[in-house]
């Protein structure tokens, strides 16, 4: 699949509604939780983020470790589908639009974990260390 172009809204809705969408939303909230919550290679990744941006990772990871209701906000999903602007994530050559393939191009690609770098981060832009 050559993907080159960005969802229409109404695809973006139909994407955003599945439950594997939502599952992978989950999955990747999760996973980003578990990686910033580990501490002991905290000096690499403060290399590669910043303090501050490691600081406000491992904050937000530390509490949606200690309150999973944080990676499973109903609300996620929608967020997610917010910041999918500008992605390009289907073929302009297949016909008819399909979730499961979007879904899986996104899993193959790492957009999961690309757009919940971006939501923690559009979570977290207030606080100060």
């Amino acid at each position: 699949m050559a993907v080159d172009r960005i969802l229409t809204s109404a695809e973006k809705e139909q994407l955003v509604a599945n439950q594997d969408f939502k599952n992978q939303v989950s999955w990747a909230l999760r996973d980003f939780a578990s990686y910033w919550n580990d501490v002991s290679d905290a000096n690499t990744k403060v290399g590669n983020v910043g303090y501050d941006r490691w600081a406000k990772n491992y904050s937000w990871a530390a509490r949606a470790i200690a309150n999973v209701t944080i990676s499973d906000n109903p609300q996620a999903p929608e967020d997610f589908g917010v910041l999918l602007k500008g992605m390009q994530l289907w073929d302009s050559a297949v016909s008819p639009f399909d979730v499961a393939t979007v879904i899986s191009y996104m899993v193959s690609t790492s957009k999961f974990e690309e757009l919940a770098t971006n939501y923690v981060i559009s979570k977290t832009p207030t606080m100060v260390f």
